[in-house]
Parts: structure tokens; sequence; C-alpha cells
């Protein structure tokens, strides 16, 4: 998978605190396996408001990246508000949610 589907699948899993799970679904057969860690839930605020989240770490098999951590909403949505990851060679890199249309995640 790449990417986006891969992010798309982690949204799909159950994700209960402590939870870890081996990935072997990375598009660069280099890159696996992926290891994923549920670190928890905590209350995040974005520019488009506050969420409750369900954290999890996530590590490939590369040196040139560290772990991405996702923020995503902790409900059957599972919205990404917020991404983070980090590169030797390129730094820290923070994507977060600015607006929701439609049906508000942090209101059902």
């Amino acid at each position: 998978m790449d990417q986006l589907s891969f992010l798309y699948y982690v949204r799909s899993l159950p994700l209960p605190n402590g939870a870890e799970y081996t990935l072997v679904h990375h598009f660069d057969p280099g890159r696996n396996p992926v290891s994923l860690k549920v670190l928890g839930r905590e209350r995040t605020r974005v520019p488009a408001g506050e969420f409750e989240t369900v954290v999890v770490e996530m590590r490939v098999r590369d040196e040139r990246v560290s772990a991405m951590r996702l923020f995503l909403t902790d409900d059957a949505s599972r919205i990404p508000v917020r991404i983070e990851s980090s590169a030797p060679w390129i730094g820290s890199t923070r994507l977060l949610l600015i607006g929701v249309d439609g049906a508000d995640p942090r209101t059902e």
C-alpha cells in the first residue's frame, strides 16, 4: 500500500490502548515491517478545534525516518487531525486539520 492507503488501513484497525501491530503492507518492501503502537488517548487542539483522539506511533524500517505519530479522532470516523513526523535529513513536519465540512466529529 502507498502512504495514503496505509493511513486508511490503520484507521480501520481496532486501536485499544497499548495495542501493537506489525504489518508488512508498505509499498516499499525495504521499509517492512511497519510497527504500530497505540500510545493512548488525549484531547488534541488543532486550528479546526479540540478533539478526543487516539494517538498511534508508526515506525518503518528506514534510518532516514524517525517515528510518525498519528492523532485520529476517537470515534468511528478516525479522522486524522494531526500528523507529526521527523527525519534527520529534513527535520520535523506537523500537519494539522484546519477545518471540517459536513458532520462535526466533535459532536457525534
